[in-house]
């Protein structure tokens, strides 16, 4: 069903609704409170008529004066003792005879139908002759008063049935000219999609907030999905680039072992040599770029443990230290701090930064760790070349190389650094970066008090 229409529909049926309860709230209320008066004038009438009798000592032609000279211009009175027995009836038209109810010891009044006449009755226990206790039932016939109701009735109907064919033709108006504009937009959106490329979608004019916020959030969608793409395609054509050097280095040295490798030996190792190596460099990029995609799609699994992050540190100083002979140096207090994360990924986190600065310094590494508040800071810092200032930003990009040449001599493939974005944001660690150019760089890790056992 379409919006449009559920709006006509929904908010027709709520005001037919509310009209139908309005309306059926004022008959009931007039008609009842035309009746009470109806009724209120027959008691003052049967009360006189009560007083009447007490002075008339109950004598029984005194009695039948004194109804006669009561009653009503259309209607009747009758006289009804505990038998149902009629003593006295004066009527206005033989038709009213049957008009007498049941004696009742209380008084009563009602409403009340009779062939085809509409009548008001109270019934009031009165003193009759010798003391008997009997009904003084006074009618009062009201057709005046039920036409009245019945025109009230149709009036009401017909003024419900009026208003609802009114009130769906200005809904359908207003329905129209509020979603006129969501049309538009609609269109503009549906032209978007027949085209290549994510264009924007320029706001309506005289538009509402509604509809501008929801063009913000279309444009905000478009621009996202542009730049995911340009990043798919820089990760493609980068992932290529890299994978090419390896790919034609492994091709060249294995054409020329092809052909001179029996004659020259030394030829053949060295061959197998730089194949070896491009080999290595090959599967650590994919091993990269597939750890990447794991992160992307949030299928690696986060094994939380607790550990000692000092002792963690300190290890793994001692271990980069031997293996490639640098000098790396960890200040703090011995206290141990412990955390609730990741340890293997905080490793690797660590490994990276530390194998940076190995690779950009000849100098010592210096790693300081101390608590702030509740917090606890690393600090890893080198005394090499330096990042310049407008690299800052882009340093945890895919494939993002501040000295392209250095950086493949290094082995590097540009993705080190946006690894370790993704490991820290996964693992609840903040990541700062200072660096001068010449003097060197310092890394600031911040791991938040909620990780911190």
């Amino acid at each position: 069903m379409k919006l449009r229409t559920k709006i006509q529909m929904y908010t027709t049926m709520m005001i037919v609704i509310t009209l139908i309860i309005v309306n059926v709230f004022v008959y009931m209320t007039f008609k009842k409170n035309a009746i009470d008066s109806e009724v209120h004038q027959i008691e003052n009438r049967a009360v006189n008529i009560i007083k009447e009798l007490e002075k008339s000592q109950h004598h029984r032609g005194d009695n039948e004066r004194i109804i006669v000279n009561h009653l009503l211009s259309d209607g009747s009175i009758a006289i009804v003792d505990r038998d149902n027995k009629r003593k006295i009836q004066i009527m206005t038209n033989k038709n009213y005879e049957s008009l007498v109810s049941d004696y009742s010891n209380k008084q009563v009044d009602r409403y009340v139908e009779h062939k085809g006449h509409y009548f008001v009755m109270v019934s009031v226990p009165v003193l009759w002759e010798n003391d008997e206790t009997v009904n003084l039932q006074i009618y009062e016939n009201v057709d005046m008063k039920h036409e009245s109701f019945e025109t009230l009735k149709w009036i009401l109907i017909g003024s419900t049935v009026m208003l609802t064919l009114i009130i769906f033709i200005l809904n359908m108006i207003i329905t129209h000219n509020i979603l006129k504009p969501i049309h538009l937009l609609i269109d503009k959106m549906s032209n978007i999609n027949k085209t290549k490329g994510y264009r924007k979608v320029e706001k309506l004019e005289r538009s509402t907030k509604e509809l501008d916020d929801l063009t913000d959030t279309f444009n905000l969608m478009m621009q996202r999905l542009s730049e995911q793409e340009e990043k798919e395609q820089s990760f493609i054509a980068n992932a290529s680039h890299e994978l090419k050097t390896p790919i034609t280095v492994i091709h060249s040295y294995s054409k020329m072992l092809k052909r001179f490798g029996k004659q020259k030996p030394e030829l053949l190792d060295e061959g197998l040599d730089v194949i070896h190596e491009e080999s290595k460099r090959m599967k650590s990029l994919a091993d990269q770029m597939l750890q990447i995609t794991s992160f992307q799609q949030k299928k690696q699994q986060s094994e939380i443990e607790i550990f000692d992050v000092t002792q963690v540190l300190r290890q793994l100083s001692k271990k980069l230290t031997l293996a490639y002979e640098r000098k790396i140096v960890v200040n703090g207090k011995e206290t141990s701090k412990y955390i609730k994360t990741n340890k293997e990924q905080l490793i690797q986190l660590f490994t990276i930064f530390i194998d940076n600065a190995m690779k950009y310094s000849d100098e010592v590494i210096v790693i300081q760790i101390h608590s702030v508040n509740r917090a606890i800071k690393i600090q890893i810092s080198d005394k090499g070349e330096g990042i310049p200032e407008e690299s800052l930003n882009k340093i945890f990009d895919r494939f993002y190389r501040v000295d392209k040449a250095r950086t493949r001599q290094n082995g590097g493939s540009g993705l080190g650094l946006y690894i370790a974005k993704e490991i820290a944001q996964k693992n609840q660690v903040d990541i700062s970066m200072a660096s001068t150019v010449g003097e060197g760089t310092t890394i600031t890790l911040n791991i938040k008090e909620h990780v911190i056992e």
